[in-house]
């Protein structure tokens, strides 16, 4: 069995790094093709890497459970603490009185993210509210999550699972476009050609042997199954969803500077996770998230526009300065620094003031009407979809990796880790 897999995004990683760690396959028969020239260029590098156990709907509630699960084993077996920033996490909602939309509004309603949550349990006491958090008189802090949370940082987990399963023995086309899927008489995959994504005459086009293809593309998915099936009237339902993100630092947010918990291993810090009451702003409400994350960063997000056009490129994307500005604004409020009342600018450049922004991020999530990821086995079982997994790309990375690669090594017949029959097409 020859396999191809389509994104080298957090998904694909996974899976490859799953289809070599479960065994059963030869590595060197499996190939990654990635279109863009830099890895992790979109929501596998610049999401939030917030995770959870039990936020999710029933469709996809044991793929949540699998996940999270494995996030733990895969961190205590390769030292994610050190290697990818694998932490437990304690959530909050801050709420402010001059508003009725909470800031987690979305977990029920979906006005920050696409996917929904099962019941939530608030207490009204904060348990370790962090150093670094500044809030107004009569703004509320409730505890919606502890025990279930966790954070990493994307980008390192994207790579390390990449780079595992390239030393064990798998392929890397990059950057490589999908162009052509040759099909046998009966109509299964037997090769692919691709293309160069750059300048067309720097790098030959190539042929690959295959019988399976995995479409992991993220939000390009859609495009990249027209292409190769281009006869086919299947709809992919999966759209672009972009945000635009800051990533900071502050003095009262280090390695050293929090408390620990009690169960956090390696006496790491207790990283936080903060959604805020939805923000009006010149362009529209939003719902802003913060996480600090293990190293003394701190993640700001929630910024959301759907209406932006998907780059050809994850590399193609241009940043719109006017909504960077906002995410950086409602940084000031929420942000506490010692005896500085201004910020750095967004061009990063350390002012002598106490946050600094290390990164500016736009990504395209791809997310789905109905708020669940698509994990399909089509064309009569040769091609298998898994996208679509919106804000909780990061979260279900490793249990999705899981499952696909289950379905592939052991048929369709086989019960997979977890039941992801109800995110079918």
């Amino acid at each position: 069995m020859a396999i191809v897999i389509v994104g080298a995004g957090i998904i694909g990683s996974a899976i490859a790094f799953y289809l070599t760690e479960l065994g059963g396959i030869e590595p060197s028969s499996i190939h990654i093709i990635e279109s863009s020239p830099e890895l992790a260029a979109s929501a596998s590098g610049y999401a939030g890497g917030f995770l959870a156990r039990d936020w999710f709907s029933a469709a996809s509630a044991s793929l949540g459970a699998l996940s999270f699960d494995l996030h733990a084993q895969l961190a205590a077996k390769y030292d994610g603490a050190k290697t990818w920033g694998y932490s437990k996490s304690t959530s909050y909602s801050l709420t402010s009185s001059k508003t009725s939309k909470r800031g987690e509004d979305w977990l029920t309603s979906g006005s920050s993210r696409v996917s929904s949550a099962g019941e939530i349990v608030y207490e009204t006491k904060p348990d370790d509210e962090p150093l670094w958090l500044k809030r107004a008189a009569g703004d509320g802090l409730n505890l919606i999550g502890k025990e279930t949370c966790a954070q990493v940082d994307p980008r390192r987990l994207t790579l390390f699972l990449l780079n595992t399963a390239l030393q064990r023995g798998v392929t890397l086309h990059q950057p490589y476009t999908p162009t052509k899927l040759n099909l046998s008489a009966t109509g299964t995959p037997t090769s692919l050609d691709l293309s160069p994504s750059l300048d067309p005459t720097a790098r030959p086009t190539l042929t690959i042997s295959c019988t399976r293809i995995i479409l992991a593309a993220g939000a390009w998915t859609p495009r990249v199954y027209a292409t190769l099936f281009p006869h086919s009237k299947r709809i992919i339902p999966i759209t672009p969803l972009a945000g635009h993100s800051l990533l900071l630092r502050t003095n009262k947010w280090t390695s050293s500077s929090e408390p620990s918990s009690s169960t956090q291993e390696n006496n790491n810090p207790t990283c936080h996770a903060i959604y805020t009451t939805t923000q009006t702003s010149g362009i529209g409400e939003w719902s802003p998230e913060i996480y600090s994350r293990s190293g003394g960063e701190i993640y700001i997000a929630g910024l959301n526009d759907a209406t932006l056009p998907l780059p050809r490129l994850a590399t193609d994307r241009i940043l719109e300065p006017e909504k960077l500005d906002v995410v950086l604004r409602e940084a000031k409020r929420c942000i506490d620094v010692d005896g500085v009342d201004g910020v750095d600018g967004v061009d990063g450049v350390n002012k002598g003031n106490e946050i600094q922004v290390l990164r500016q991020g736009l990504c395209f999530r791809p997310v789905t009407n109905r708020g669940t990821p698509v994990i399909a086995s089509v064309r009569k079982g040769s091609v298998v979809v898994a996208a679509g997994h919106g804000p909780w790309g990061i979260s279900l990375s490793l249990g999705t990796g899981c499952v696909v690669a289950e379905m592939l090594l052991h048929g369709g017949g086989r019960v997979t880790s977890a039941d992801v029959k109800a995110l079918g097409l």
